[in-house]
């Protein structure tokens, strides 16, 4: 839209593969064919075949088990992401990096197989996943730890590329599980849960833009009106929690 060019990178995750919608797809279908999905780890992680998971990569023709795979994915994006710039402009440039979610691949150096045949190696989160809590609360802030410092050099070497020019959002879309019911709102640490990191570099005077409880539902919304000049009224900057099996199922939090 607008001459704008999409550009998506690989994540693994179903929900945020746009392979189908973009005009480019990094770092390509050849990797990607390389590489377990979110969905095969999860299935042969769940199923009684999980012990065979080796010997069904084998099947599937991949060349990279999940464990490589998700610490693959994420240090691609953080080390690469930047070199979008040379692409031709205008363009929207979009990036899911699974961490700090499970499984827990890196701890504060690096890359780690620490936790290789334990749940900590599950994508699963919260009450879906057996993970001890405080062995979970351990891992996922040294995981943390590591990408805080990875995705500030990501954004240092995005600002160099692009002049200071580019708009950047850094957003996660939920926060930790240790504390998160999969099927209870009243057995669910909401402050743990629906607290997300989100920072943005808006160039000129976008940071006016900015307020103390905006939420994810805004943020376009803002920077479509305010960069492209169209007419997006903000919504009501609200939360709900919905039950694993009843995604529809909406319930209003109250703001604290």
């Amino acid at each position: 839209a607008n001459g704008y060019q999409h550009v998506s990178y690989f994540s693994g995750f179903v929900g945020t593969e746009l392979n189908r919608i973009c005009d480019l797809y990094l770092p390509g279908e050849g990797l990607a064919a390389e590489e377990m999905s979110e969905f095969d780890s999860v299935f042969f992680n769940t199923t009684i075949i999980s012990g065979f998971a080796g010997l069904a990569n084998i099947a599937l023709k991949k060349k990279v088990g999940p464990h490589l795979a998700y610490v693959r994915r994420s240090q691609y994006i953080l080390e690469n992401i930047h070199l979008s710039a040379k692409l031709a402009s205008p363009k929207f440039v979009f990036a899911h990096i699974i961490l700090p979610h499970p499984p827990f691949v890196f701890d504060e150096n690096g890359p780690t197989d620490r936790y290789v045949g334990t749940p900590g190696v599950a994508f699963h989160d919260g009450t879906q996943n057996s993970f001890p809590k405080d062995q979970y609360i351990k891992a996922y802030a040294a995981q943390a730890g590591y990408l805080h410092r990875q995705a500030k050099k990501m954004v240092s070497r995005l600002l160099a590329e692009t002049g200071g020019k580019a708009i950047i959002i850094m957003q996660a879309d939920h926060g930790p599980g240790s504390q998160w019911d999969v099927d209870s709102m009243e057995k669910t640490n909401l402050k743990e849960r629906f607290s997300i990191f989100s920072a943005y570099y808006l160039p000129g005077d976008g940071k006016k833009l900015l307020y103390e409880n905006i939420t994810p539902v805004n943020n376009f919304r803002l920077i479509l009106s305010h960069y492209l000049g169209m007419d997006y009224p903000l919504l009501q900057d609200d939360s709900y929690y919905s039950g694993w099996e009843t995604p529809f199922m909406l319930t209003k939090i109250r703001r604290e």
